[in-house]
């Protein structure tokens, strides 16, 4: 059996002080003629993760508590890359 698509969803939750946030971010893919769906999968694994980083309030490498808005910062959308 020959896989046709792939998907691939991450999630991730961090808190501080009794305040939490949580994003999750999935997607599907398509594969193409002579595509490798382990390799897909890490590909959108790691383009993933990325967003999901950048989607909370305290980013990819984090930042300072004082730092954290009083709402979840909007998700960006997932383009066909």
């Amino acid at each position: 059996m020959k896989p046709t698509q792939v998907s691939v969803l991450i999630s991730k939750k961090i808190g501080k002080n009794f305040c939490s946030w949580s994003v999750s971010q999935g997607v599907t893919a398509e594969l193409e003629e002579g595509d490798h769906y382990k390799e897909a999968i890490i590909e959108l694994d790691t383009n993933l993760k990325e967003l999901v980083a950048m989607s909370l309030p305290m980013g990819p490498k984090g930042s300072k508590a004082a730092n954290l808005p009083a709402e979840l910062p909007a998700i960006p959308e997932v383009t066909g890359e």
